[in-house]
């Protein structure tokens, strides 16, 4: 907010893109709020969720699955201190997952069910959330109880096919909503934030607008090997946990124990931040 070159707007929606801004023709798009206010740039970047609105008035065309399965968001309050440990546990039907926040009793909940089931907890009352949750979770956090009011979203797999238009980019959930397992969309709209300012600063070395088409399509083509790795590892965990016959998840399970008290957990650990396809996949010059 103190920074000079940043306009906030507040309590306004974005109504409407044009490619092509009227006083500056091709050189600019624009952005046309609900106040009748026009915006134009040499470059939008749009980071507005899984559900885009700019995506859609781009006509960017997407890939989409349903898995059936909605995930509870809501705050609770811990019995004893998280000492900023996060909690994930895979169930049938989908993980829970606990996240720290600043206060030490208090932490994020992520849980994902199938869409009956979490119609279910979602209309139970919040003393018999809490110990649904509590029993299930088998964290070492004691007793849990609802301290927010609880959200469900109904999970739905997108994919842009190209994450761009013509002076427009997408960034985040816009680009790819992925399973929020473990968090990786956070990652992964990260490694976007990073693709994308790399490509702007080859572009400038290379005298080309922020908006310029090779900017844009250098930015997605350096984007491709994460997300596609990082949607597959996603995928396929959620299935083989949630959907799997018992015994293979317990093998499943027993696996993933090995593999956290073995040196490959270094090795997997850098994939989901990002680190080892950003390495094996960036391309300079």
């Amino acid at each position: 907010r103190r920074n000079r070159l940043i306009t906030l707007q507040q309590g306004v929606a974005i109504s409407g893109f044009n490619p092509v801004d009227k006083d500056h023709g091709h050189a600019a798009a624009c952005l046309t709020d609900t106040n009748g206010n026009r915006w134009p740039a040499s470059l939008i970047i749009a980071c507005d969720g899984g559900g885009s609105p700019l995506r859609e008035m781009a006509g960017i065309r997407t890939i989409e699955r349903n898995p059936g399965q909605t995930a509870i968001v809501a705050d609770v309050q811990l019995e004893r201190p998280h000492g900023q440990v996060a909690w994930q546990r895979f169930l049938k039907g989908g993980p829970v997952a606990l996240m720290p926040l600043s206060d030490s009793t208090m932490a994020s909940l992520v849980w994902t069910l199938k869409d009956e089931d979490a119609k279910v907890l979602l209309d139970a009352d919040p003393a018999s959330f809490g110990q649904s949750l509590t029993e299930i979770a088998l964290a070492p956090f004691g007793m849990m109880v609802l301290a927010s009011d609880r959200r469900g979203w109904s999970l739905r797999l997108r994919h842009a096919i190209r994450p761009y238009a013509q002076r427009l980019v997408l960034l985040g959930d816009a680009a790819h909503a992925i399973h929020p397992l473990a968090g990786q969309g956070f990652n992964l709209a990260v490694g976007d934030m990073i693709g994308l300012a790399d490509a702007l600063e080859w572009g400038d070395d290379h005298g080309c607008e922020p908006g310029d088409a090779s900017v844009l399509a250098r930015y997605a083509r350096g984007r491709v090997a994460e997300t596609a790795a990082m949607t597959m590892a996603t995928d396929g965990l959620n299935a083989l946990f949630s959907f799997s016959p018992a015994p293979l998840r317990s093998l499943a399970g027993a696996a993933m124990t090995i593999l956290d008290q073995s040196p490959l957990k270094n090795i997997a650990l850098n994939f989901a931040n990002g680190t080892l396809t950003r390495g094996l996949f960036s391309r300079r010059g």
